[in-house]
């Protein structure tokens, strides 16, 4: 589901437009924590049974690998100074985002602020 969707969010985005990344990832961000609610408790799950059982680390790191495949280079066209280092960085965000909406669902948060927070950040470069 993950890599299909970066697949799709990269197809849909004018390169370098920060304004609609965080509106699609806004989006998701809804769909993800609305209709397909089940599906992303069921992720959230597995990430808990791989805390516990080692052996299904591999599949998540392979497809975390996947993920940055495609994230990084996105958040190069978006201005990122070090993608490798933001893509992780992004990802916690998105999974604090759609842990506190699984958990405490709010009708008027406000995820394309954060994520365009984020990525004007990665414009800037490392902090002195």
């Amino acid at each position: 589901m993950e890599t299909a969707t970066w697949q799709r969010l990269a197809a849909d985005l004018p390169p370098g437009d920060v304004a609609a990344f965080a509106a699609v990832v806004g989006r998701l961000i809804r769909e993800f924590t609305g209709k397909q609610r089940v599906v992303t408790l069921a992720r959230y799950a597995l990430f808990v049974e791989a805390a516990v059982r080692p052996g299904l680390r591999p599949a998540i790191d392979a497809a975390r690998a996947r993920l940055a495949g495609l994230g990084e280079p996105l958040l190069a066209t978006l201005g990122s100074t070090d993608p490798p280092a933001h893509f992780p960085m992004l990802l916690a965000l998105i999974d604090g985002l759609l842990g506190i909406q699984l958990v405490s669902p709010d009708d008027d948060v406000d995820p394309e602020a954060a994520v365009a927070a984020l990525l004007h950040g990665f414009r800037a470069g490392p902090s002195a």
